[in-house]
């Protein structure tokens, strides 16, 4: 590689541009010093209640699943509720069981029941399909009280056709399995009290978080 000779025409000019190179280098080395984001002196607290990206509601949900002591989730990505997820999963007091499939997912959920944890699923809605089959011969049978969080796919400004159909039909197909379940569009007002009302029933009980929960909060 060939490289080109700089020539300067005083010894002054050349004074001039080593000192404009050293400012340049020292200040590369001042910003190689700055603290990572994870190496920042953050409280305990905070680290485990704050997480970029997210907002004060998911913040909301995450308290409320503390709240009622639940330890142990399975989690299927989802892009609608990524933030979510990502703050649930940096939780240290939940453990998260990545799955590939919803019904494989609702299976763990029962052992880890059985092992004395308390159990969630956190899944998109078109998921659901998957696992009645599950959700009705295994939880509903042995009165497990599982906690699905799911994001509403097909409902509002979705933009995958093939997620509308099942969208659609979700809601009657829940209430004809009896499985109660909650849609949440503008807040979570409503979720602790719907949380109380069936944390002891032994069925599965599904939160519904339509997109426009997470739209200019």
């Amino acid at each position: 590689m060939e490289t080109s000779k700089v020539r300067f025409k005083s010894k002054e000019e050349f004074d001039k541009k080593s000192d404009v190179i050293k400012m340049r280098t020292s200040t590369l080395d001042n910003k190689k010093t700055l603290a990572a984001p994870h190496e920042l002196d953050i409280s305990d607290d905070i680290q485990s209640s704050v997480v970029l990206g997210c907002k004060p509601l998911e913040n909301e949900i995450l308290n409320i699943m503390k709240k009622y002591e639940y330890d142990f989730g399975v989690i299927l990505p989802c892009s609608k509720i990524k933030n979510l997820i990502n703050l649930i999963e940096k939780e240290p007091s939940i453990k998260i069981i990545p799955v590939t499939r919803e019904e494989e997912g609702v299976g763990i959920c029962a052992g880890a029941y059985l092992a004395g944890k308390k159990p969630f699923m956190l899944i998109q809605s078109s998921g659901l399909g998957n696992s009645f089959n599950a959700l009705t011969s295994l939880i509903k049978t042995y009165k497990i009280p599982l906690f699905i969080l799911a994001s509403y796919r097909g409902y509002h400004n979705e933009k995958i056709l093939a997620q509308i159909p099942l969208g659609n039909a979700l809601p009657k197909m829940l209430d004809a399995l009896e499985i109660p379940y909650l849609i949440l569009k503008k807040g979570i007002g409503k979720l602790e009290k719907f949380c109380e009302a069936n944390l002891n029933n032994g069925f599965p009980f599904i939160i519904l978080l339509s997109p426009e929960l997470f739209e200019d909060v």
